[in-house]
């Protein structure tokens, strides 16, 4: 009998098109304390078709609470989806965590499917509540809580965010961790975090709000502990690091990869940082080669300096080019991501950023960048209230977030052809390098993928989005995973 039931929201296609769905890293985290503690079970609906039936079996025994977490977008219209579902055949409290109701915590409370928000970083505020739901205490002594208190929000207080040395492994029994090991490079895919935050202030980031621009990490000697432990338990050779930041301390980023030489294993981290990555040296490009680095991520996010000036992010294009050519000498794939449709942003910025998005490919044929979707306003970050000033209307309920179509330039600055434009230059970024392999899940889609590269590469380089039939036949399968 589960005293705690996490359930995890599907995210949408991204999940879809990957040959598995990536951990629910989320609630693992959260469950890392609580689970040593209370029977804890832990239901996918991404993974269990019978995700209904196994929760109301858990329902029957009245266990101390539910918990969902949730990203802004579509996410929360799953998470509602399952929230709704428990209200429907129990009185058992409602727990949400998560970046989204973190930030819109008053709005989120009035949706009558939120009993409690657990803010931020949630392992110890998670373990506190639940030692209070059990024991009948009061609520308002838990820091780091959301709830409604004679018809008001109540907030109990910020909680300090605890060091990463000290927080447990997380509870991986909870899963069966051979569901959520999606290919990369062709092989199962171990994904882990190694650091928490991010110093720099870039306006379209809700850091600054979550993680209050702080950046915490494991220490080297134990974060390489944990991967190797997780190579040998659970056979698996590649691993994918999903820092925010994993390049703010390059003394560590070198430590570690000392420590991996020899180890068998080959990895993958997004958040790399230009700055920082531009201090190293060749030598030291070649010790990330040597330690099983196979690809980094960068936020490029523009190419057009107005863009990053106004957006306050921190790159010098003489860094990136060299910093892209350097990686050319070595067995390491760059991985490059851009934001379009920001409210300022003209059509000769976008340009720009295609133009860079070229030269990075010609200089380096192994680069590839991520699919450029459009800005969609983020609460939480600076960047947001510049929407607001440009006309971006914010959802008025928890359920009206839930129906922003993250990808598709849902904003009122942009006019019906740049809309469109986007659109179009959204679905061909996906083809025109060697991405589509880490997502699509059949041989055939592979294939076709690969034939449509040349289109996909011409299109973006003339701005051609006349005439593109294929964006229709390739929705249907998309508008179905979500």
């Amino acid at each position: 009998m589960a005293e705690v039931v996490l359930v995890e929201p599907i995210f949408g296609h991204w999940d879809a098109l990957r040959t598995r769905p990536t951990p629910p890293l989320g609630l693992l985290a959260a469950a890392r304390f609580v689970a040593r503690e209370f029977e804890t079970v832990l239901i996918d609906q991404r993974t269990d078709a019978q995700w209904r039936k196994r929760l109301l079996r858990e329902l029957r025994t009245s266990p101390l609470c539910v918990g969902i977490h949730s990203l802004t977008g579509n996410q929360v219209k799953h998470a509602l989806e399952i929230a709704s579902f428990v209200h429907e055949h129990s009185d058992v409290p409602l727990v949400w965590g998560g970046a989204h109701t973190t930030l819109l915590a008053e709005q989120s409370l009035a949706d009558p499917c939120v009993d409690i928000i657990v803010e931020s970083e949630g392992e110890e505020t998670f373990l506190e509540l639940v030692r209070t739901l059990k024991s009948g205490g009061d609520l308002r002594k838990v820091r780091g809580l959301w709830f409604m208190r004679d018809g008001k929000p109540h907030y109990t207080g910020h909680r300090r965010f605890a060091e990463m040395d000290s927080l447990p492994e997380m509870p991986y029994d909870l899963v069966d961790v051979t569901d959520y090991l999606p290919l990369e490079f062709g092989k199962p895919t171990f994904y882990i975090e190694s650091s928490r935050g991010c110093p720099n202030n870039c306006s379209f980031c809700y850091n600054k709000a979550f993680h209050k621009r702080r950046w915490r990490a494991f220490s080297a000697d134990v974060f390489v502990e944990r991967m190797l432990n997780a190579a040998e338990r659970f056979k698996v050779e590649h691993f994918y690091i999903v820092d925010e930041n994993y390049s703010v301390d390059i003394g560590r980023v070198k430590r570690i990869s000392e420590a991996l030489v020899g180890a068998g294993i080959t990895w993958t981290t997004t958040g790399g940082h230009i700055p920082e990555m531009s201090t190293l040296s060749d030598a030291d490009f070649e010790l990330l080669e040597r330690s099983g680095c196979r690809r980094l991520y960068f936020g490029v996010e523009s190419g057009s300096e107005r863009i990053l000036k106004r957006i306050n992010k921190k790159l010098n294009m003489r860094q990136l080019f060299d910093v892209n050519r350097r990686l050319a000498k070595v067995d390491i794939i760059p991985r490059y991501s851009f934001i379009t449709g920001l409210p300022y942003e003209r059509e000769a910025d976008l340009r720009k950023t295609v133009e860079l998005i070229m030269r990075v490919m010609r200089e380096n044929p192994k680069a590839t960048i991520t699919a450029l979707a459009s800005y969609i306003p983020y609460p939480g970050s600076d960047l947001y209230e510049d929407a607001l000033r440009y006309g971006f209307e914010e959802p008025g309920t928890l359920a009206e977030w839930g129906e922003l179509k993250m990808e598709r330039g849902s904003v009122p600055w942009l006019t019906r052809r740049e809309r469109k434009d986007l659109q179009s230059l959204y679905f061909v970024s996906f083809f025109i390098d060697s991405k589509a392999k880490d997502f699509v899940c059949t041989k055939l889609l592979s294939v076709l993928a690969s034939l449509y590269r040349p289109i996909a590469r011409f299109r973006m380089k003339h701005f051609f989005f006349g005439l593109m039939p294929e964006v229709r036949l390739s929705q249907g399968y998309l508008d179905r995973a979500n």
